[in-house]
């Protein structure tokens, strides 16, 4: 069965198979799935790729909401001559198409267009297929409208030019430095309910030449140890990352701190490190005074309620780590911090203070950075109450009398939960938040970011002026809609809206470019309390992740 109009805004084709019904936008995408239903076409469940994935996420799993599968032979033919000519094409028929719509925007606004009638392509413009421009709107025959636009696969196109040529083959060439031999497939199991969203993720295998060889390199063949962590409830955001001590920089790092000495001073780390920021209304306080304008990263950087937890599995290498730090420092750099000792409930730590002049932040105050070496641990940090905080959970491991190995006081801590990972893999690569962690993490590099997201709110306020401006009597997102097919979208939640004042439209969230405003630098999607979680692992020579999001929305 088949429902349409002749500019497709309503294209709807429907099919019923046995024990299944079909819904496609696209003819050619039907009968794709009618011949593989009559077993005329191949099927992606003879794929190797397919029943790896199906081996990985079962059918029969009670949590899927939806398995996507993306095959070799479907990015091969994303990736081929025919798709990418095709694309760029389409694309610059769009723009043509815009470009004619607006050439007769006063028409189709006022609705004064009584019958249709073909137009020329604009000679820039010659594969833009015959145009029709009617009261519906502008509508090429080979490529569509601006709400709908033809899909690429019934494009079929059999001849490009020779700059056509040329520039896929050189983008060919860019694309075949990363991936050297092989694709990557991929597989995402959903997993959706009243209070939960869940994504697991398998790429294999991984492409060689990607935004994760920094982590590999790191990582290796490590993985986070159980209980290695530093879980406490004041915490909002945790990142943990496993550390392979024979990869990556790691033997380069070990020389320079050993100085040529034969002893392994990275022996002690259990085989991960851990980054955590905690709740502090102290230090929020005071971020909250500054002026998002004029807030430098270093600003943020002293007191702030960060730690870095590297677990212990042998204290007393560890103890000749922090010497040699120390060393090191002192001779590289000599006299440019100044070391105490401090104590809070009789317990030791150290305070480093920057020596005037030393540091780069502001001239107020000397920032000042701590350090605490535990049975459990080192931990780092630039906020005296982090380091005072991994002290009193160290004491409560101790009072109860844990063995301590590297392990954290978890167990020992009531208020911990002390449910079971999410994760149904050993991750390398963790990340621990809720809502509030986001917004924090948004605002640590808030300056560049309000830049940023203030130019994209205020990019969509000429053309709402211009049609203002234009069709005074009509709303400028509505004539934009008719025009355009599609809505215009204040980017954090805001709305767009007229300023007598100003004479201009202005984003409710970020004014305009004359009087800014701080707005969220992120779409306010995500309550506070709401909990995120994530891993990432590289396994099998490829990557698998999970993301799931625990919604605690208030009643």
């Amino acid at each position: 069965t088949h429902w349409s109009t002749d500019d497709r805004r309503l294209s709807s084709f429907i099919a019923r198979l046995d024990g299944g019904v079909v819904v496609s936008n696209s003819l050619h995408q039907m009968m794709a799935i009618l011949k593989c239903s009559d077993r005329r076409g191949k099927s992606m469940s003879e794929l190797d790729e397919y029943r790896f994935f199906r081996q990985r996420y079962p059918r029969t799993s009670v949590n899927e909401t939806a398995l996507v599968v993306i095959t070799d032979a479907a990015i091969r033919r994303w990736c081929g001559p025919q798709w990418r000519i095709t694309a760029a094409r389409r694309t610059r028929a769009r723009a043509t198409i815009a470009e004619v719509t607006m050439q007769h925007a006063d028409e189709l606004v006022r609705g004064t267009l009584e019958t249709s009638r073909q137009i020329s392509s604009p000679a820039n413009a010659p594969d833009a297929g015959v145009m029709t421009v009617s009261s519906q709107g502008v509508v090429s025959a080979k490529y569509g409208t601006l709400a709908f636009q033809t899909p690429i696969a019934e494009l079929d196109l059999r001849y490009a030019t020779k700059g056509e040529v040329a520039m896929y083959e050189r983008w060919r060439t860019s694309y075949e430095r990363r991936w050297r031999r092989n694709f990557d497939p991929i597989a995402i199991q959903l997993s959706v309910d009243d209070h939960r969203m869940k994504a697991d993720v398998s790429v294999i295998p991984l492409i060689l030449q990607s935004q994760y060889r920094t982590y590999t390199q790191w990582v290796g063949a490590a993985q986070i140890p159980e209980g290695a962590d530093d879980p406490h409830p004041e915490s909002v955001a945790s990142f943990s990352m496993a550390l392979d001590m024979n990869s990556g920089w790691m033997p380069l790092i070990r020389g320079v701190i050993s100085g040529g000495s034969n002893v392994d001073l990275f022996a002690w780390v259990n085989d991960s490190i851990h980054v955590y920021f905690d709740r502090d209304d102290e230090w929020a306080k005071r971020i909250a005074e500054q002026s998002p304008w004029e807030a430098e990263p270093a600003m943020w950087v002293a007191g702030s309620p960060v730690g870095v937890f590297i677990p212990s599995k042998n204290n007393l290498l560890m103890t000749a780590f922090v010497v040699a730090v120390r060393a090191r420092l002192e001779q590289a750099a000599p006299n440019m911090i100044r070391w105490e000792n401090a104590t809070h409930k009789d317990f030791q730590y150290v305070v480093g203070t920057f020596v005037r002049g030393s540091w780069l932040g502001p001239p107020d105050g000397l920032p000042q950075i701590y350090y605490v070496t535990t049975s459990e641990g080192f931990t780092l940090s630039p906020s005296p109450r982090v380091i005072e905080r991994a002290i009193e959970r160290h004491m409560v491991a101790s009072d109860h009398g844990e063995k301590v190995d590297g392990n954290s006081a978890a167990d020992a801590n009531p208020e911990i939960d002390e449910s079971e990972s999410k994760m149904p893999f050993r991750p390398q690569v963790a990340l621990q938040t809720t809502g509030q962690g986001v917004a924090v993490m948004a605002r640590s590099n808030h300056r560049a970011t309000l830049s940023r997201m203030n130019r994209i709110a205020w990019s969509n306020l000429p053309i709402l002026n211009y049609f203002r401006f234009q069709y005074p009597d009509r709303d400028p997102n509505e004539v934009y809609e008719k025009l355009f097919g599609e809505q215009l979208v204040e980017p954090t939640g805001g709305s767009y809206v007229w300023d007598d004042q100003r004479d201009t439209y202005v984003s409710t969230l970020h004014g305009y470019h004359l009087e800014p405003k701080a707005g969220p630098v992120i779409a306010d999607v995500l309550h506070p309390r709401d909990e995120i979680s994530a891993g990432l692992s590289f396994q099998e020579g490829g990557l698998r992740a999970l993301v799931e999001i625990e919604q605690h929305h208030e009643e």
